[in-house]
């Protein structure tokens, strides 16, 4: 922590800094942060008319001067590997210069949008596809850098800008600290030097550090993107026995409601292994580590949409499924009654026209035919006509002999007497 002495000190330097003129050529503005041994501040390269980000070397006493020649050491080594360094997801260096009381300076690419660190606040965190897809391009800006033979040594949130506006993206930021093939850099053998959330056992341990060192840095990020917590807290030397000796807490003990792949906790436990030999060799392999996940996940997401639009209806489709289910079988109960009622009715109906035609004067003349008996009325209609009551029956004529009337008799009263007193007809 800064005294209240050093920082009141440091905030007068930032007031009698902004405006300045810079060989000429960057007016520096407001600053944008302040590490251990340089401020950042914004600037406008009059020249080329853009904003630049220029970082200054802080001034020392003159009791300082031996830190101040270690300083100046890694400021040169900082300018030396920006200078090898285009990457998409690595800030970009444009100059380098000193001042007039001997301090240096790097003018960088400007990145609105502000630091990891400044984006999570106390306790938040990122999602899981966010988090994805930024750590794929911190491995990206890893992989290019190690090819190179640089080693950064100091991954942290504060040391990752993130782009504002379409297509958000991370940048890797101040290698201050950074080890060069062949040597390493500006730190003495069993010098701790380092952020100490972040830092690797051998790095705390003073051992060789490698790109392993590196990879065990950003899984300690990806935790707290992804949990809101740093693996291990408290005071600094709390801090650098837990990484040392305590073992990686699980996702669900620090984030109990965390939801995410699989497969993303396992990948960053490997990378937070003690020993550098149980983590991935190098960027690449986490690289396609991530890529498998993203797929798993991605597979995941479309099969749970599949199952979910094949077995369970939309929240706004669900009442109309409800409502089918309830028509089926009352419009089936109301067709049969229907029917039912249809058939009662027809039946009804041919009792009562008989009678309503009798009883009405108006109603239509009936076709030509037999004419109903008046009861009953449905077996009337259906049954033979009855045989005439009054007509006698009379023995059929033999066919062979024709009926012939005999000439009338005369009798009394000139009548012809039938067989029973009776007359005979002529038919």
């Amino acid at each position: 922590m800064r005294d209240d002495t050093k920082a009141e000190r440091s905030n007068s330097q930032h007031t009698d800094q902004e405006g300045v003129l810079l060989d000429g050529r960057y007016r520096l503005l407001e600053p944008l942060g302040e590490g251990g041994m340089a401020t950042v501040h914004r600037a406008i390269d009059v020249s080329l008319e853009r904003y630049v980000a220029v970082k200054i070397l802080h001034p020392t006493t003159p009791s300082q001067r031996m830190a101040d020649a270690e300083r100046a050491d890694r400021f040169r080594h900082e300018a030396q590997a920006l200078a090898q360094l285009n990457h998409a997801h690595i800030v970009t260096l444009f100059d380098h210069g000193q001042l007039p009381d001997g301090g240096n300076y790097l003018v960088m690419e400007y990145v609105p949008g502000g630091t990891l660190s400044e984006v999570l606040k106390a306790g938040q965190r990122l999602s899981a596809p966010r988090t994805l897809r930024l750590a794929n391009q911190l491995c990206r800006a890893l992989r290019y850098a190690h090819r190179r033979g640089l080693i950064h040594r100091d991954v942290k949130l504060a040391n990752i800008l993130l782009t504002q506006g379409d297509g958000e993206e991370a940048k890797l930021v101040d290698f201050g600290l950074v080890k060069m093939a062949g040597d390493e850099g500006p730190t003495k053998q069993g010098m701790i030097l380092g952020s100490a959330h972040c830092m690797a056992p051998e790095q705390i341990n003073g051992r060789v550090t490698d790109q392993r060192t590196d990879l065990y840095a950003l899984g300690v990020v990806l935790f707290r993107v992804l949990t809101g917590r740093y693996p291990f807290w408290g005071g600094e030397r709390e801090m650098l026995a837990a990484h040392l000796y305590a073992e990686v807490p699980s996702f669900a003990e620090v984030a109990p409601s965390l939801d995410c792949p699989k497969g993303l906790e396992q990948l960053v436990r490997r990378l937070m292994a003690k020993d550098p030999a149980d983590r991935f060799d190098s960027a690449d392999q986490v690289l396609v580590a991530l890529s498998r996940i993203e797929a798993e996940a991605e597979q995941e997401v479309t099969f749970s949409r599949d199952r979910g639009a094949a077995l369970v209806p939309p929240r706004s489709a669900a009442g109309s499924w409800r409502w089918v289910v309830l028509a089926v079988p009352g419009g089936v109960i109301l067709l049969s009654a229907a029917l039912l009622g249809g058939a009662i009715a027809v039946l009804l109906s041919e009792r009562t026209i008989p009678r309503a035609q009798s009883a009405s004067t108006e109603a239509p003349a009936p076709l030509p035919g037999p004419e109903p008996a008046p009861e009953p009325p449905a077996p009337a209609v259906l049954s033979p006509p009855a045989a005439p009551a009054v007509a006698p029956q009379v023995e059929p004529p033999r066919p062979s002999t024709p009926r012939i009337t005999p000439a009338p008799r005369s009798g009394p009263g000139g009548e012809q007497p039938g067989p029973e007193g009776g007359l005979i007809e002529e038919r």
